[in-house]
């Protein structure tokens, strides 16, 4: 699937439909899609056969979450006419099975030609490699994804604010007071010290 690649698609936020005919029949599938939220667009996938395929690409990763969450994978047949069948997944759970299995089949191909062309036996290499990414597995930091609350410290009371106040300090006059956002080109100047 290299046009997810070349269009820049956010694969957290969309969902794979198949089973589409080119026809308005599909945009039932497409209305029941707009329900879990705003959808950003529609990629069609080129291909030569009369069933297709479409990434259907939503503003924001929640949609994708809900329906993953409560339909997904799901397989809709169509109201105005049931013989055709909609299948949705998440294109997280298709892209990510496809890239992985691409790049292990890749990997170990790699490993067999480096045995052939060594004399080394295949079996071994793979042990050596299998151990050197258990141990890179190891060696990773978890990261923790859970929602812990952030502990806050009190308020601060008047004779803190008094206690910490700030002292004042010279700003040198050769520091820049002007700055550019190269990208808009928009002057943004400070407004306590003007130029």
């Amino acid at each position: 699937m290299d046009i997810i690649v070349t269009e820049g698609v956010k694969i957290p936020n969309a969902v794979l439909v198949s089973g589409l005919t080119n026809t308005e029949v599909d945009n039932e599938v497409f209305e029941f899609l707009k329900q879990y939220g705003s959808i950003s667009r529609i990629i069609k996938l080129p291909t030569t056969d009369p069933v297709t395929q479409a990434i259907v690409e939503f503003e924001y990763g929640s949609a994708v979450k809900d329906l993953e969450t409560t339909r997904l994978p799901y397989r809709r047949p169509c109201v105005t006419k049931p013989e055709v069948i909609h299948h949705v997944q998440s294109l997280a759970s298709v892209y990510t099975s496809d890239v992985g299995t691409s790049a292990t089949e890749t990997y170990l191909s790699g490993l067999k030609d480096l045995a052939k062309m060594s004399g080394m036996d295949f079996g071994d290499i793979l042990r050596k490699e299998l151990a050197r990414i258990s141990e890179s597995v190891s060696t990773e930091t978890p990261v923790d994804t859970s929602e812990t609350p952030v502990e806050t410290e009190p308020p601060l009371t008047q004779s803190d604010i008094q206690a910490t106040a700030p002292s004042f300090v010279s700003v040198p006059t050769e520091v820049s007071q002007t700055f550019s956002r190269p990208q808009t080109g928009t002057e943004v100047r400070d407004l306590l010290f003007p130029v």
